[in-house]
């Protein structure tokens, strides 16, 4: 069955249409030829939106309206095509705050609520530490063409890590891992338990809520650095430093 991925974070506003519904040769400046859109290329498949929290208000709108009728044109089109897809989303935020801010369009909220599935951060599900870092070190070292001796202390460290980043964090730090085949990044992280300070456990807190306003300025902003610097009272340099500190996805 076909399963297409669809990034909402990576997906420009200009070009949305073009991506999801395709368009025709000569439907605007550089359609040298006619090009098929994600979902068409989906048909009796499966589309994932990841990020989907990420998407403005306009192309909400526009991604409701082939939800609720499974019908789009293709950018220069006169008539629609229809193809048979199931969604699944997901979001790095609260949907259903995100409506009550008017964030996110309360009628693609509820078309997408239909079987709510909430996962848990990887600091209350520690037990599946062990098993997730052995699946994702085999993804990145066939991709990477690499392998690296993940030792039992280098394990038991992991183990003890926050992971405020949650799986995106720990997909990036094993490939770092692989990439300079340095065990000194894994050793480097920090332990947290019950026995850290006020001062450790105050940053960890404070460190992922400045992660949730970065996003949630951006996702105000439809990805505009410089307006988001100005919500969040911080200098333009300082929001792209954080952003590459804390791996965010644009």
């Amino acid at each position: 069955m076909k399963f297409t991925i669809i990034d909402c974070n990576t997906i420009n506003n200009t070009l949305f249409e073009s991506e999801l519904f395709g368009s025709l040769k000569g439907a605007y400046s550089g359609a040298d030829e006619t090009r098929e859109g994600k979902l068409e290329i989906a048909d009796k498949g499966t589309v994932y939106f990841d990020n989907i929290d990420s998407l403005n208000i306009q192309m909400q709108g526009k991604l409701i309206r082939f939800i609720e009728s499974g019908e789009f044109y293709s950018l220069g089109a006169s008539k629609p095509k229809r193809v048979d897809v199931r969604i699944i989303a997901s979001a790095c935020n609260n949907l259903e705050m995100l409506c009550k801010q008017g964030k996110f369009r309360n009628d693609l909220f509820f078309r997408l609520n239909v079987y709510p599935v909430k996962l848990l951060p990887l600091r209350e599900r520690m037990d599946d530490i062990h098993s997730l870092i052995d699946e994702i070190y085999r993804l990145k070292s066939s991709m990477l063409n690499k392998d690296f001796n993940i030792s039992s202390d280098m394990y038991e460290k992991m183990e003890q890590y926050n992971w405020p980043g949650n799986i995106r964090e720990m997909g990036n730090l094993i490939e770092r891992v692989i990439v300079n085949q340095d065990k000194m990044i894994i050793n480097a992280l920090p332990i947290f338990n019950d026995e850290r300070g006020l001062k450790e456990k105050v940053k960890v807190v404070t460190k992922e809520m400045e992660i949730e306003e970065i996003k949630s300025a951006l996702i105000k902003t439809a990805g505009n650095k410089s307006k988001a610097a100005k919500i969040l009272k911080i200098s333009y340099r300082n929001l792209l430093d954080k952003i590459k500190e804390y791996e965010i996805n644009e």
